[in-house]
């Protein structure tokens, strides 16, 4: 007997997935990027060189952090006596000075360094700082800024009196430190710019100035724009000495960078000429000193010429000949440097030229005659009991090695 067959559901295929509306799609989509700020950023790259001495040693900020001032400032041309006169302050009114404030404040970030930023920046402008020829960008007025500031006016009065005199000697500072260190402030060596600008500060007097913003808003984006040639200028102006600090004026003669050895070489070969012994050295040593004093002498009136970074200052390269003299004058102080080097140990440890380093490692190349140079002046010092024909009478080998010492500068 033949099984029964089982009757089952009919087989049938799964309906089709219906295709979502056109709408439905198009709404699906993704939204179009905008691409403005990308093309800002692609535009400020392309308008830059791929390495440029001058930048890197500068630095720069970044477009955000620029110096912003109301739509139509126009630029000062402040006498290097007037800055931070009366007289500078002239087209700075209250009504512009606070559209600079109110600008400014959304630089900076950190409640209380968003006032202190700004008021530091309006007050380098009204002392004569502004230019308007780099890293500042024009805006339109605001029309509240007079009711930012009164919002403000509590904390303004407790930082008015620090950003009055940050104004003149920020730049002034900063000027010094670029000078002597060949960089404006690096993040990367944060604590030895931090250290020189401390010291710079606790020299005239107002060490807390150090502490009026973050280091790297107060010794870089704050004043960046303002020039280096123009702070030079007014710390080498005659009228301004009378009025600045004691300590900026010694600092205005500060060797610039590449030229510590020369500077320094000269500054011993002067202190050598006061003990009278000077002549007797230049005849024992049988070498040009008087090219070193000459130049050292060029260094300190007209440092951002000899600069490692002439540009930073506006200045060229030196001439073809002038590269030369200096160079000469850098090769007799490595020579001459265990001598030198000698003189400057035998000094008191509280004397100013007993703090110089920049002689040390040539001197290092021939210990003997460092040591021996050393104990020579201390006995000058004491009883003149040798001569300096006496001193350079050594052996034939350590003179050698004096004389081929082809250490760098730096």
């Amino acid at each position: 007997m033949a099984k029964a067959r089982k009757v089952g559901r009919p087989r049938t295929k799964p309906a089709p997935i219906p295709e979502p509306p056109v709408e439905e799609m198009a709404a699906a989509a993704p939204a179009a990027v905008d691409h403005t700020a990308l093309l800002h950023l692609l535009a400020e790259i392309n308008g830059q060189d791929s390495y440029d001495a001058k930048t890197a040693a500068v630095g720069k900020l970044s477009v955000s952090k620029y110096l912003k001032v109301p739509a139509g400032l126009a630029p000062f041309a402040t006498e290097d006596a007037a800055i931070g006169t009366h007289a500078a302050r002239e087209g700075i009114t209250p009504e512009v000075y606070a559209q600079i404030y109110a600008l400014n404040k959304e630089v900076f970030t950190g409640g209380d360094n968003q006032i202190k930023g700004a008021l530091l920046r309006a007050e380098l402008v009204r002392v004569g700082w502004y230019t308007g020829s780099y890293e500042v960008t024009e805006v339109a007025a605001p029309a509240n800024a007079m009711d930012v500031m009164t919002a403000d006016m509590p904390k303004i009065q407790e930082f008015q009196q620090e950003a009055m005199v940050l104004a003149i000697l920020l730049p002034l500072a900063a000027e010094h430190t670029f000078r002597t260190m060949g960089h404006h402030f690096l993040t990367a060596f944060e604590a030895d710019y931090v250290a020189k600008y401390n010291r710079f500060f606790a020299a005239c007097v107002t060490p807390s100035l150090a502490a009026y913003l973050p280091p790297a808003d107060l010794y870089h984006t704050v004043a960046h724009w303002v020039s280096l040639s123009k702070a030079l200028a007014v710390v080498q102006n005659v009228t301004q000495q009378l009025r600045l600090p004691n300590a900026v004026v010694i600092r205005a003669t500060a060797a610039p960078a590449g030229m510590a050895l020369v500077t320094t070489s000269g500054a011993v070969l002067d202190a050598i000429a006061g003990t009278g012994l000077l002549a007797d050295l230049k005849i024992a040593c049988g070498l040009d000193t008087e090219v070193i004093m000459s130049i050292s002498e060029e260094a300190k009136k007209d440092p951002a010429k000899y600069h490692a970074i002439p540009m930073a200052y506006g200045k060229g390269l030196l001439s073809t000949s002038d590269a030369a003299t200096v160079k000469g004058a850098k090769e007799i102080a490595k020579k001459l440097a265990p001598v030198l080097q000698g003189f400057i140990d035998s000094l008191p440890k509280t004397s100013d030229l007993a703090q110089a380093k920049a002689l040390e490692k040539h001197a290092d190349v021939n210990p003997m005659m460092r040591k021996r140079a050393k104990t020579f002046f201390t006995e000058v010092g004491r009883s003149k009991a040798t001569t300096m024909a006496d001193l350079f009478s050594m052996d034939k080998r350590t003179t050698q090695a004096a004389a081929d010492t082809e250490m760098d500068d730096d």
